[in-house]
């Protein structure tokens, strides 16, 4: 056992040697990064020499992006190219077939293939963008100009590990591109780095730059409001913004609002460490469910609600409210093999647009997180510190203070199928013990400490996540977690309340029906009565009053079909949510929907079924249309609907049959997700 851990730990902490592909005329060189150095440069000479001299590019002007291989024969063989001509890309993989074999990549001394992204610049008598080699697992360096094309100094050494803001309409731009059988990409980690995206798609979006004669015309529509940078710095500089007026019929407020402002600042220092920041002021009123919403959540410390997603809340002007919003984090990246942040912000563990593990609907909180890749394997440790602000656990108007840890392996077992092996853990600051320092250890199994502990002391899940690509357009996806579990019950159906268990089974097609820019994706969730739960409340699966997971908590069942559009610069998004949920009828009895509940409320052992006690349907379909109007920031200009269906089996008082109509419209800067189903 010692062994197994010692090994465990050597590989997890990055001290197994990887070895790059070796060109002949590297061969004498002594040190791993001199050997990727002289790879990269070889590498380079050798596909432009080729690739100039081949009779059929000379007459294509277009950049070709080629993804290729190198055996574990030393081999060359390519897996997709972007060519916009059949017999280019035919061309170009016979080309490679020619190569003359090298001695290929090794892994503590057993050779693999290796894959790698080179982007092909036909060399002309005007002045080109350098084209180099890069990897998933090294700098980018094609790709940092790419991305940062208009600052003065581009240098290949500078910081790529700044987050791309995850949001879904955002990363629908890219999903496409990274979600092709033979890119190597982890995509169920979020947000992505850049140096990550980089290889695949271009962040910077030069091709949807607009005509301007004006440098105030520049500024608005491709570029940032301040970009400074030299030999080994750069940062940006931009306004914040979420402006929207809207109307929510049958309502007895006369509009709703969002007047949000606020800065962003991105930068890179050297070639390891980037940051970020932004500020908002923020003020609104919101459709009539989501001001309940909000008022229900009734935080301590003389605040009136937490607005979903943003934070705790004060009343403004009597009928909105007053909410700051921050994040920031600091980059850390020492080698290609790590990368290190703390902040303070939202993560997203899955594929899907809901996630059963860690999702985006909760406030902001403060992590650090530890990112190992190397081979086919993506290690990812998150460590959180958490807040329950309801009265009834707070003393002195402090809220109460809670942490979670969790680990999260990938594996890119096939080029098709990737699986995910999901732990984490919620424990609290007993007896003012504050971050237990055996969740710290980044390799041992939870559950394990959590029993050495004492069974109250922390609240235990596992999870296995899977992405299968069945072509470079379609693909499925899912995620299984468990938080207690007896086999006999299960296979016996008994309806036992401890088999405490979520699912997601999903589909996405891209550039459906052969139209670009068209996706398509269909979930379906369900959640258990009392999944997410625990007999200490305080120690459920949530933060600031809302669930860290799936945001209706637990005991529903839900169907989410969507549709994403782009062309250009114009945007489209529709969604139908369909699903049940059951509610409590008073607070005294659980019917595990509400996992600020003790599950030991529940009435019965036995005989519990999804969407038991209140049951509600619930139905919401969305429509947002929109323009980009500067893909640098990514602000964007909108109008959306929403149309909602709200109907409980037993109408109680705030609790009866609601529809709602809300039209918005707006100017926002995409930093994140609103959820609003």
């Amino acid at each position: 056992m010692k062994k197994l851990i010692l090994v465990l730990f050597w590989i997890n902490f990055g001290f197994a040697q990887e070895q790059y592909p070796v060109f002949p005329q590297c061969d004498s060189l002594a040190t791993n990064q001199d050997l990727i150095h002289c790879f990269n440069g070889t590498l380079d000479d050798y596909l432009q020499e080729a690739l100039n001299k081949d009779t059929a590019l000379a007459t294509y002007s277009n950049t070709l992006n080629i993804l290729f291989e190198i055996t574990d024969k030393g081999s060359f063989h390519v897996l997709y190219t972007d060519a916009t001509r059949t017999n280019i890309d035919e061309q170009v993989k016979t080309l490679f077939q020619n190569f003359d074999t090298i001695i290929p990549a090794k892994y503590n001394g057993v050779a693999f293939s290796k894959q790698f992204n080179y982007r092909y610049v036909k060399q002309s008598n005007q002045q080109e963008v350098p084209t180099e080699a890069v990897t998933s697992q090294t700098e980018l360096k094609p790709s940092e100009e790419a991305i940062h094309n208009d600052v003065k100094y581009i240098k290949p050494a500078q910081a790529m590990d700044y987050n791309v803001s995850f949001s879904h309409m955002n990363y629908n731009r890219f999903d496409a591109s990274i979600n092709t059988i033979a890119t190597p990409f982890f995509t169920d980690i979020k947000p992505y780095l850049a140096r990550e995206v980089a290889q695949y798609y271009s962040l910077s979006q030069d091709s949807l730059a607009r005509e301007t004669q004006t440098k105030l015309g520049a500024k608005l529509w491709n570029k940032h409001l301040v970009h400074i940078s030299g030999k080994d710095y750069w940062f940006t500089l931009d306004p914040l913004l979420d402006i929207r007026l809207g109307k929510n019929t049958n309502s007895a407020n006369s509009y709703t609002y969002l007047n949000q402002r606020g800065v962003t600042v991105t930068g890179g220092l050297g070639a390891q460490f980037n940051f970020y920041a932004d500020i908002r002021e923020s003020q609104g009123r919101f459709a009539d469910y989501i001001n309940t919403y909000a008022y229900s959540m009734n935080p301590v410390g003389g605040y009136n609600a937490v607005v979903p997603g943003m934070g705790v809340a004060t009343e403004f002007k009597g009928n909105a409210f007053d909410f700051p919003v921050s994040e920031g984090y600091i980059s850390y990246t020492p080698s290609h093999f790590f990368n290190f942040q703390f902040g303070q912000g939202k993560n997203f563990i899955g594929d899907g647009y809901r996630s059963l593990f860690l999702s985006d609907v909760a406030s902001n909180y403060p992590y650090f997180k530890i990112s190992t890749q190397f081979w086919k394997l993506k290690y990812t440790n998150i460590y959180l510190w958490l807040r329950d602000v309801r009265p009834e656990v707070n003393v002195d108007e402090y809220f109460e203070q809670k942490f979670m840890a969790l680990h999260n392996l990938s594996w890119q077992a096939t080029p098709k199928l990737t699986l995910s092996f999901f732990e984490s853990v919620v424990f609290d600051n007993s007896r003012g013990r504050g971050f237990e320092v055996g969740y710290f250890n980044p390799i041992i199994f939870y559950k394990t400490i959590e029993l050495n502990m004492g069974s109250l002391h922390g609240n235990g899940a596992v999870g296995l996540g899977f992405k299968y690509k069945i072509n470079n357009t379609m693909q499925v996806y899912g995620q299984a977690l468990l938080d207690e579990f007896t086999l006999k019950d299960f296979i016996k159906s008994t309806g036992y309340w401890g088999n405490k268990y979520a699912i997601q089974l999903g589909g996405k097609y891209f550039n459906a029906f052969a139209i670009q820019g068209l996706n398509l994706q269909a979930e379906f969730d369900m959640a258990r009565p009392y999944t997410y739960s625990h007999a200490n409340p305080v120690l459920n699966y949530g933060h600031m009053n809302q669930s860290l997971a799936h945001p209706w908590g637990a005991n529903f069942r839900e169907l989410n079909l969507i549709t994403r559009y782009t062309q250009k610069r114009w945007f489209a998004y529709a969604q139908l949510s369909l699903g049940e949920k059951g509610f409590d009828n008073d607070v005294t009895v659980s019917f595990g929907g509400d996992i600020y509940q003790s599950y030991d409320n529940h009435p019965n052992n036995y005989g519990n079924t999804t969407a038991q006690g209140n049951k509600a349907s619930i139905a919401t379909a969305q429509f947002n249309l929109g323009y980009l109007v500067n893909p640098k920031t990514n602000l964007r200009a909108f109008a959306s609907l929403t149309a909602r269906s709200f109907t409980p089996k037993v109408p109680q008082v705030d609790f009866v049959k609601r529809n709602t109509t809300w039209f918005q419209f707006g100017l926002r800067t995409d930093l994140g997700n609103w959820y609003f189903d």
